[in-house]
């Protein structure tokens, strides 16, 4: 998922077998002989664990700044135990045994959870688009390797200024290296070097 940097495309992936598992629970009846399939409705709902990590992490990388991510992570944690708090008030003894309502509810959520991530795919790309127009401005090259998942070390001092190597090491005009603010604290919108992962 890392070296791929498809994080929306492995969220989305994961959020589809949940999506099939509540369809299953919603439209078989409970009856002796659906057993089989009603279980495994219910098994596919398990793949929900497999996107709170990539929530997580997609979160993560596409925010800089301590602070920032701090609150960032609060607010999704507040998120997280608020869906927790309201979730089994969804499904009603008087629903039993299907309880279609709760169900309908989860298949909302979990259908407008892929739109919501097809709509940040979109944020991001402008986001990205944004940070190449103030490294221009900066005389930085438009587009930046990303050497954050590399094997082994790169150095970015061999570009001459101005022109990027082989490696993607660059000087802006002003001599100001590229790298330099990766130790910073600065925000992902303070740092023209940030690139957003989608």
């Amino acid at each position: 998922m890392q070296k791929a940097k498809l994080k929306s495309v492995i969220l989305a992936a994961f959020m589809l077998p949940v999506i099939v598992g509540l369809v299953l629970l919603y439209v078989l009846p409970r009856t002796p002989g659906n057993e089989g399939p009603l279980l495994v409705g219910y098994y596919l709902l398990a793949f929900l664990y497999g996107g709170i990590p990539c929530i997580v992490s997609w979160i993560v990388s596409n925010t800089a700044g301590t602070t920032k991510k701090s609150i960032l992570m609060s607010l999704y944690n507040a998120g997280a135990s608020a869906g927790n708090i309201i979730g089994p008030l969804l499904f009603t003894k008087t629903d039993a045994p299907a309880y279609h309502p709760g169900l309908r509810s989860c298949l909302g959520v979990f259908i407008a959870l892929i739109g919501v991530v097809g709509l940040q795919v979109a944020n991001l790309l402008w986001l990205n688009r944004l940070q190449e127009q103030k490294r221009v401005a900066l005389g930085k090259p438009r587009k930046l390797k990303d050497h954050s998942m590399e094997a082994g070390y790169v150095d970015f001092g061999v570009g001459n200024e101005g022109e990027a190597d082989s490696e993607g090491g660059t000087q802006a005009g002003g001599g100001e290296r590229l790298g330099e603010k990766a130790f910073l604290d600065l925000t992902d919108r303070k740092n023209d070097e940030f690139v957003y992962l989608y």
